[in-house]
Formats: structure tokens, sequence, C-alpha cells
């Protein structure tokens, strides 16, 4: 806490109350994110509507799953004008519930907000709620440890080898588009964007910046799990047969629908019959369609078998995903030499999960077992 006591006088007080509340959320039993980006869909340009400070995602035993977005104002604001706005975006973007964190707010006001589904929380209501949960307020660590996360989040945006192009695409899809899109194709992309990553260490990078990198890799590894989870929870009441076919379709049709797909395919095929038929006489145009026909997914298979393996075992893996992202902050980033104390019950549990995660990953984007050695280091 000395380390954050010494910058608050320069760091924007907002983000640190982002942080605390992200510590609530995490205590409270949900995976959470900050800070992500809202855009409108326009191909043409994409508008930027605002950011969702903390957004939280807590998984029920079946993965399905409520979600929770903190909206932190720590200095002026219309109450009952933010109130209405904070009611349109959670109805846009299908959030189910609602933290607005505002100090001095009047009860007739709170009261307005709960009609509409919004919580009012001032600092006296987090401070309760840290002591119902034991939350020691000046514990930074793990996945709120706002220091060591927004060192990350700058040294990462600033890598400039080879460009920083490469680094402000993936952060952007790390902060916005991967919010916007189907599980499966967020499956994809994280796969495809550790791969590109992974590359990345060939560079000669100084230490801080690779650093950032296995921050950002291990960030997606939970964003990964999390994007499992909801497929987990899309399939769940489906036997397996079921299952792989409803999940390789998914995975298949790169976020275009069955029905779209054919519609394309016969379009294409009518197109080369009448370009073929001006050119060859009596081709016979009904191999055409055996030659156009949709791409497989290279990783269908091992991604099926995985997500089935989560599935059939909920208990084991619900909550891996909090887990994670708590440990590979404190545990393998932060290189401090401690024994893992958190999450005692099911710590095995926990290894045996991650690593089967991380065997997946070496398998799909050629990920090294010594980016993180001390989770193989534990039996």
């Amino acid at each position: 806490m000395n380390e954050l006591k010494s910058i608050d006088n320069k760091s924007n007080k907002g983000e640190i109350l982002e942080y605390r509340l992200k510590r609530l959320l995490f205590h409270m039993g949900n995976y959470s994110h900050t800070n992500i980006v809202l855009k409108t869909n326009s191909p043409e340009e994409n508008i930027h509507i605002t950011d969702l400070d903390v957004y939280g995602i807590n998984f029920e035993n079946d993965f399905s799953y409520s979600t929770v977005w903190a909206d932190c104002k720590s200095g002026k604001a219309d109450v009952l004008k933010h109130i209405i706005w904070i009611k349109g975006i959670k109805t846009n973007e299908h959030i189910d519930n609602v933290i607005f964190v505002k100090n001095n707010v009047r009860f007739s006001a709170k009261e307005y907000a709960l009609s509409l589904g919004i919580k009012v929380l001032g600092d006296d209501i987090i401070e309760l709620l840290e002591k119902r949960y034991n939350i020691d307020k000046d514990e930074w660590i793990g996945c709120y440890d706002y220091i060591f996360i927004k060192k990350q989040l700058k040294t990462f945006s600033n890598i400039t080898i080879p460009q920083n192009k490469g680094y402000k695409n993936i952060f952007e899809f790390f902060s916005c588009k991967y919010w916007s899109i189907d599980p499966y194709s967020q499956v994809k992309k994280i796969i495809f964007a550790i791969k590109e990553l992974n590359g990345y260490f060939k560079l000669p990078l100084n230490s801080d910046e690779e650093l950032s990198i296995k921050w950002m890799i291990s960030s997606f590894i939970s964003l990964l799990l999390l994007s499992l989870f909801k497929i987990c929870g899309q399939t769940f009441y489906y036997n397996d047969i079921d299952k792989k076919s409803i999940i390789t379709s998914k995975l298949n049709d790169g976020g275009v629908s069955s029905e779209k797909q054919k519609e394309i395919r016969n379009a294409i095929v009518k197109m080369a019959e009448s370009i073929i038929n001006q050119h060859v006489k009596d081709y016979n145009t009904s191999e055409l369609e055996k030659l156009i026909e949709s791409p497989q997914y290279p990783y269908s298979n091992q991604i099926v078998d995985f997500i089935i393996r989560i599935s059939n075992n909920p208990i084991m893996w619900k909550e891996c995903l909090r887990w994670l992202d708590y440990y590979f902050i404190e545990y393998e980033l932060k290189q401090e030499n401690k024994g893992f104390n958190e999450f005692k019950k099911n710590n095995s549990d926990f290894f045996v999960c991650a690593k089967s995660l991380l065997h997946l990953l070496f398998d799909l984007t050629g990920l090294p077992k010594e980016m993180f050695p001390k989770i193989w280091s534990n039996n």
C-alpha cells in the first residue's frame, strides 16, 4: 500500500476507485475486467460510446452467468441524468446488474435508481461491504494490483519493435473488439493473438517489454477460459454428441449462419457455372458444389474435446477463471518467491485445470512451458 500512497497525488483517483471495485467484485465471486470500450458496430465508422469502468461476470455451476457493471464517479455529476444514462447502457448492453459509485447521493435518488435496477454505493457502503468480505483495504495484489497492471498497460502500449501498430491492434481487441463478438469467434481470435504475441519474444525487447507481453498473454488465457465457459453454458444441457456437433458447426461458420453460408455457396456456384459455360462446352457443373465447401477450423477437434471436459467437471472448473486471473499476476509475473495460500480448499484442482489449459495452448500456439514455470513445479 505504501507504493500506492506514494503515487496517489499523481494518479487518477477515479482509476484507483475502479480497482477498489474490481477487488470487491473479485471477493464477491466475479471475474472482472476494467475499462471495456464500447463502440458502434457500423462498418464505415466505429464511434466511441463509453467505457465500462468495471465489468464482472459470475458463473453458476451449469456455466450460466450474470453480469455486473460498476460505473465509478469520483467527481461531479448530475446524478439523475447519469442514472437515466446508465439505464440506457444497461438495457442496450443486456447487463444484469449495475452499481453506480457516487458519494453524497440523496436517498430519493437512490430509491429511483433502485427502481431502474441500479444500486448506488458511496464510500460508506463500500467500506461496509469490504468488512463483510474480510477485505484488507490496504491490500492491492493479484488481479487487482493497480500499480502492476497500470505499468503493464503503459509499457505494452508503447512497444515499437518492430512497430507499434501490431501491439495497438492487439490492445484494441483486448479492450474493445473481444467484448462485441460471439464466444466462438472470441476463441479463434484469442488463439491467433497469443500466437502473434508469442512470436514477439524473438525480437530484441527489454525485460519490461517482455514482462508486459507475458502479462497480455496471461490476460488472454483468462479471456479464453471465459469464452470457453460461455460456450459450456450454451451447450451444458446437451449430450456429448450433440455438443460436439453444435460447437464444431459454430467454430467453422466464422460468425456466418449455416443458412447464409448455403446462400453464399449457391451464389458462387451459379456465377462459376455461368463463366465456365461461356468457355467450356459440356462441362459437368455438378462437381462445382463439391469443390466449394465451407472451410474447417483446424483446431475444432481439440477445442471441442476440451470444452466437453470442462462441461463434464463443472464443480472442478467453475472457480478456475478467477483463480487463474489472480495467480498469473501474483505468482508468475511478479516473480515473488512465496507459497500459494489463496483458494486453499481447491488448490490441487486449480493446478490440474490450469495445466490442462496450458497444455492445450502449447499444442495450438506453440507457447513454451518456460513462460509460466511455477505452475509446472507445483504437484
